[in-house]
C-alpha cells in the first residue's frame, strides 16, 4: 500500500492557484497544503510507510486528473486543503468510491470532527477526488 498525499492548489496567480487567500493577503491556502503535506509525507515516511506527494513543486501545473492517477485501488489519497469552512474540521469522501467512507472514519478518529460527509461534487461541480481509484478524503 502506497499512501499519496496531495498538497491542494499550488503556486500563486497568475501562474498558480493559490485556493483561499486572506483579505490581508498574508496567509495562503496552496503555501500551507505544501507545507503540511511535506511534513505529513515525512512523517508517514519515519514511521515506515510509503509515503508520496502527487506533485514535486509548489506549482499548479499538474491538473487534478493527473494528481490521483498513480493511486491504485490498494493505496490511500489524502487531498489536503484549508478551507473557508467555518467551525471546525471536516473530511470529505468520495460517496462513490468504496472503502473512502472507512477511511475518512479512521482519520476522524484521531481528530475528531466530528462531520464526515459522503459527496459526489463540491461547490465547483466536481471533486478533486472523484476521479480516483482508491480509498480518498479531501
Amino acid at each position: 500500500m502506497k499512501i499519496f498525499i496531495d498538497p491542494g492548489h499550488g503556486g500563486v496567480w497568475p501562474k498558480g492557484d493559490p485556493g483561499v487567500v486572506t483579505k490581508d493577503g498574508q496567509k495562503i491556502e496552496s503555501y500551507y497544503t505544501w507545507m503540511y503535506g511535506n511534513a505529513l509525507v515525512d512523517s508517514l515516511k519515519k514511521e515506515g510507510f510509503k509515503a508520496f506527494l502527487t506533485r514535486n513543486q509548489n506549482e499548479y501545473k499538474i491538473p487534478y486528473s493527473q494528481r490521483t492517477k498513480n493511486a491504485q485501488a490498494e493505496d490511500i489519497l489524502i487531498s489536503l486543503h484549508f478551507d473557508t469552512y467555518l467551525g471546525g474540521k471536516r473530511l470529505i469522501y468520495y460517496g462513490q468510491q468504496e472503502r473512502s467512507l472507512e477511511l475518512a472514519e479512521a482519520i476522524d478518529s484521531f481528530f475528531k470532527s466530528g462531520d464526515l460527509r459522503a459527496s459526489t461534487t463540491s461547490r465547483f461541480g466536481r471533486l478533486y477526488i472523484d476521479d480516483a481509484k482508491s480509498p480518498s478524503v479531501l
